[in-house]
């Protein structure tokens, strides 16, 4: 199924934007970009799944994207956006998923989007398992083959403590299918066109050119947050950040610069087990003074 990407009815009511990612700005993404300057070249340092750069290429404040991340995932923004990411809608094991080295593979089959971690618990892979290749094997005798296998199991199976029904319910929210979904939807004919102003790197971000006339935008892996594939020298970042010419700005809890915005967010914390939901402080920073971001927004 096509949506319209890059439609200007996509706005403020879009509820998802770019692909799934650990720490995604999916939900407050319309806001942030929003509360950045218009400018000639926006230019996306850590790219991630690409929420704010699909909600900035929506609000066509800027004219040119430049997106970068150090895993290549630009690339698969562009071939999800081109249709081109073939082969996904499949069970994938465990072991598969241990031995792949495909980000796509563990970008949707991993918990939390964070690469690293499988999807499901043991003790839940067995039954959400065999419900995905229900709903996923190419032909019909396989899919029903796999529908009686799921009946069976749900009967067999010792759900202590969880109604039947529920664990049905909760089966319909597969997190891979919901994923794979949302890589679907960045098909379409608008994308292809605004591509052709779309450039994607995979650099360390102090590599990246910034263009005349361009507004940085940093989404960097939070102080104190863990999960994040490699390391992060945070100190390193703060000099160069300082030392830039241009409009730049971060997200962060916390960092030593102007804060210009920021929005309640709910966040995830801990693993399957200890799984807790809390409010947090999403915030906005600018490398200059409030003075020269208000005349940045109100030229």
């Amino acid at each position: 199924m096509q949506t319209e990407l890059f439609n200007d009815d996509c706005g403020k009511g879009t509820k998802s934007w770019g692909m799934p990612w650990m720490g995604s700005k999916s939900d407050i993404a319309w806001q942030v970009v929003n509360a950045i300057p218009k400018g000639e070249t926006f230019v996306d340092l850590f790219f991630g799944g690409g929420a704010i750069t699909h909600a900035a290429m929506v609000s066509k404040r800027w004219n040119n994207f430049i997106a970068n991340d150090i895993l290549g995932t630009p690339d698969i923004f562009i071939k999800a956006v081109r249709g081109e990411l073939k082969g996904y809608d499949r069970f994938v094991s465990r072991s598969e998923f241990k031995a792949s080295d495909d980000i796509v593979v563990k970008m949707l089959w991993s918990f939390g989007n964070d690469l690293k971690s499988y999807l499901w618990s043991p003790e839940n892979e067995r039954l959400k398992g065999i419900a995905t290749r229900m709903l996923t094997e190419k032909t019909l005798e396989s899919r029903r083959m796999y529908f009686k296998n799921f009946i069976g199991a749900l009967k067999k199976e010792d759900i202590q403590n969880i109604d039947r029904l529920q664990w049905i319910e909760r089966l319909e929210h597969l997190k891979s299918l919901q994923g794979l979904q949302r890589l679907e939807r960045l098909q379409s004919l608008q994308g292809l066109e605004m591509l052709e102003r779309f450039q994607g790197l995979k650099c360390d971000y102090r590599a990246v050119t910034i263009p005349r006339g361009g507004v940085v935008y940093c989404d960097i892996p939070y102080k104190g947050t863990s999960g994040y594939i490699g390391g992060f020298d945070h100190e390193a970042f703060y000099e160069w950040f300082s030392s830039l010419k241009v409009p730049a700005f971060c997200s962060e809890y916390d960092a030593p610069f102007t804060m210009v915005a920021e929005w309640d967010k709910l966040k995830k914390r801990g693993d399957r087990r200890t799984m807790k939901v809390e409010k947090i402080k999403e915030r906005l920073y600018f490398n200059g003074t409030l003075d020269e971001y208000m005349e940045l927004m109100n030229p």
